[in-house]
């Protein structure tokens, strides 16, 4: 386990991919210290929450991204600008080095840094108390409900949030959230590179499918993945807490 970003034993980020798993009820202290490092939009957004334990997770998520954040960028968490597109993604104010990226689901979060380009990250708790075959025809490619009509109803909920968490990395990698200007359906994440499921693609999208995706279980009963535009010589793993 590792407690403090400055550990030595952190690897640098030349040409490969830091992904920082934490549970944030492992994440102790006073809720108003991590407020303290947080700007007002991040705590305007904090208190819009419903429910307190989303606003904590999402207040905890937060300072963990900052004081990361400061550990690659050598600087003071307090110091740390965020930019953030039309659709709400966020990038380094005033540096171009390094592309990022923060997903979290129930108590868990995701963190990914990267030199290489924008990346996207999404994790996933399996819900196995879903009509996964009626969700996925929404947002699944042909090929993709095949494979998850095909797989034993034992092992459905864990293929669906596989799937998922792939197109979603990748929504996420280019910053439109769901406002994407194509079908879903059409986005196939089976194989490591993305794919489109027609054979027609409309080349004046703002965006090519030459995008590669990467999963992997953060914690039993959790799916995640990543995508950006190479996969990495190296993709390191560590935990926080």
């Amino acid at each position: 386990m590792i407690n403090d970003p400055k550990d030595s034993s952190i690897s640098p980020i030349q040409n490969s991919v830091q992904i920082w798993i934490a549970d944030l009820e492992n994440l102790m202290g006073d809720i108003i210290n991590y407020r303290e490092l947080l700007t007002e939009d991040e705590i305007y957004r904090a208190d819009r929450y419903k429910f307190y334990r989303d606003s904590a997770c999402f207040i905890k998520g937060r300072y963990l991204m900052r004081m990361l954040s400061a550990h690659y960028l050598d600087s003071k968490p307090s110091s740390i600008q965020f930019d953030y597109n039309s659709f709400g993604k966020p990038s380094f104010q005033n540096d171009l080095r390094l592309f990022f990226n923060l997903s979290h689901s129930r108590n868990m979060v995701v963190f990914v840094l990267t030199d290489i380009s924008e990346i996207g990250i999404d994790i996933e708790y399996v819900d196995k108390n879903l009509d996964h075959l009626d969700i996925g025809k929404s947002v699944f490619s042909d090929s993709e409900m095949d494979l998850l009509t095909a797989v034993p109803g034992s092992k459905r909920a864990e293929k669906f949030f596989e799937l998922w968490t792939r197109k979603e990395a990748f929504i996420k990698a280019l910053g439109y959230g769901f406002s994407m200007p194509v079908d879903l359906k059409e986005i196939n994440v089976l194989s490591q590179q993305l794919a489109f499921e027609s054979r027609t693609y409309d080349h004046n999208l703002p965006f090519d499918p030459s995008w590669m995706l990467y999963s992997f279980e953060p914690e039993p009963n959790y799916k995640a993945a990543i995508c950006l535009r190479e996969l990495p010589g190296k993709i390191s793993f560590n935990n926080w807490g």
